[in-house]
C-alpha cells in the first residue's frame, strides 16, 4: 500500500501551494508555491518583511529518506519592515538545492543593490554526520549598512571582498578563505 495525492491545490491571499504525486512506497512528488507575499508572511512573522515574493519547486523521486531530484526557492525584491532598515535596497535570493539522497548539490545567490553579490556552491549534507564541501565567493557593498550608520552619524564606504570555503562536518566545520575590505573607510 502507499500514499498518492492526486492534487492538493491551497490558497490563502496571493499564495498558492501545489502538491501531487507518490509518497510512499515510493517517492515521486512535485510541488510548488507561488505567490508568497508580505501579507502572508506577517501571518506568521509580524512586521518581518515591507515588500517582496516568495516561489518554490520541488520535483522529488526515491524515498523519503534518501531523496532525489530538484529544489529551487527564488525570493525577489525583499525589503525588511524594520524602520532601522530604511534605505536599504531590495534583496534578491535564489538557490537550487539537487538532491543526491545523502548530500544537495547547491548554487545560491544573493544580490543588494547594484555592487553586492554573494554566491554559494557546492555539496551539503542531507544525512547527519555527512560532509560539506562550499564555495561562498563574492562582493559586499560596505555602504549598504548606511542607512543603519547614519542615524548615528557615521557613515562607511568600502567593498568586503569574500572568497571563502566551509568544509568538514556540520558538527565539526573547517572555515577558511578570505575577507577582504577595498577602499574602506569610515
Amino acid at each position: 500500500r502507499g500514499l498518492h495525492i492526486d492534487e492538493i491545490k491551497l490558497g490563502a491571499q496571493q499564495a498558492v501551494l501545489e502538491i501531487g504525486g507518490e509518497v510512499a512506497p515510493v517517492l515521486d512528488l512535485r510541488a510548488s508555491l507561488r505567490g508568497v507575499g508580505p501579507a502572508l508572511i506577517d501571518a506568521f512573522a509580524p512586521g518581518l518583511l515591507e515588500s517582496g515574493s516568495i516561489e518554490a519547486d520541488a520535483q522529488l523521486q526515491g524515498s523519503v529518506a534518501s531523496p532525489q531530484g530538484q529544489v529551487r526557492v527564488t525570493a525577489k525584491g525583499l525589503l525588511p519592515a524594520d524602520n532601522a532598515a530604511f534605505g536599504l535596497p531590495p534583496v534578491n535570493v535564489h538557490a537550487t538545492l539537487k538532491l543526491n539522497g545523502d548530500s544537495a548539490d547547491i548554487d545560491a545567490g544573493l544580490e543588494a543593490g547594484s555592487g553586492s553579490r554573494l554566491g554559494v556552491i557546492g555539496r551539503a549534507p542531507l544525512a547527519v554526520g555527512g560532509a560539506m564541501d562550499l564555495k561562498i565567493h563574492g562582493s559586499l557593498d560596505v555602504g549598504l549598512i548606511n542607512p543603519l550608520l547614519e542615524a548615528r552619524g557615521e557613515h562607511a564606504t568600502g567593498e568586503l571582498l569574500v572568497d571563502a570555503t566551509v568544509a568538514g562536518s556540520v558538527d565539526s566545520p573547517q572555515i577558511g578563505g578570505t575577507i577582504n575590505l577595498a577602499k574602506g573607510s569610515m
